[in-house]
């Protein structure tokens, strides 16, 4: 269920990406009045280019820059397993 759940978020981004203008209107059209503001469409415009094509896709790298980070800073003590974390979604 969840591998089927991650495939419609990416082809919903690939769809937003693709067509950002119909994507709008779709959006705004859920919430009339509420969603369909300058400040909401100025956001849709300047955040859609940052959409993941593939957003479940898993960057092992980054996610142990991070979490090297994250120690080196004093936010966690101990280092993640990212064997564990980052388990495959069968």
């Amino acid at each position: 269920m969840i591998r089927r759940f991650l495939r419609a978020i990416e082809k919903s981004s690939q769809y937003i990406i693709n067509h950002p203008e119909e994507a709008w209107k779709v959006f705004a059209a859920y919430s009339p009045g509420g969603l369909d503001t300058p400040l909401n469409k100025k956001a849709w415009k300047d955040t859609v280019n940052r959409f993941a094509l593939r957003p479940a896709a898993i960057d092992r790298l980054r996610f142990k820059n991070y979490a090297t980070y994250l120690q080196q800073v004093g936010a966690i003590k101990k280092l993640p397993n990212l064997n564990t974390m980052l388990a495959p979604i069968d």
